[in-house]
């Protein structure tokens, strides 16, 4: 699975799957990593994942998701659109294995930047 991803003003990073989108040059672990690296723990990097153009996620992907979810400098992700109960099921599991509850699903694109941009 292709991944575009972009940081936009509002200091979330935007990540849409996509089987028709640009190639990165570094995988989705080393990209992410480099956002995860300019975040703090009192201002932790906030996560947007267009889930309507996602498909079965990778191994390697579902991995890159666990490990973000764990670090302190990661806050809040949310997932919008898209996603059928198995993906529902994998993110449910990453967050037990994380311990956490930072992962939450959204029908509305809105709802969602509003619980993102919403305390810690």
């Amino acid at each position: 699975m292709l991944y575009d991803l972009r940081m936009d003003d509002d200091g979330i990073l935007h990540i849409f799957p996509s089987d028709t989108g640009k190639e990165l040059d570094a995988s989705l672990q080393d990209f992410a990593t480099s956002f995860v690296e300019a975040a703090t723990e009192t201002e932790p990097l906030r996560i947007f994942i267009d889930g309507r153009g996602a498909g079965k996620p990778t191994a390697r992907a579902r991995k890159t998701f666990a490990k973000l979810g764990r670090n302190p400098r990661v806050g809040k992700c949310v997932v919008v659109g898209g996603m059928g109960r198995y993906n529902r099921m994998m993110v449910d599991l990453i967050n037990k294995a994380i311990g956490r509850n930072s992962i939450r699903f959204f029908d509305s694109e809105d709802q969602a930047i509003i619980w993102l941009k919403s305390g810690r």
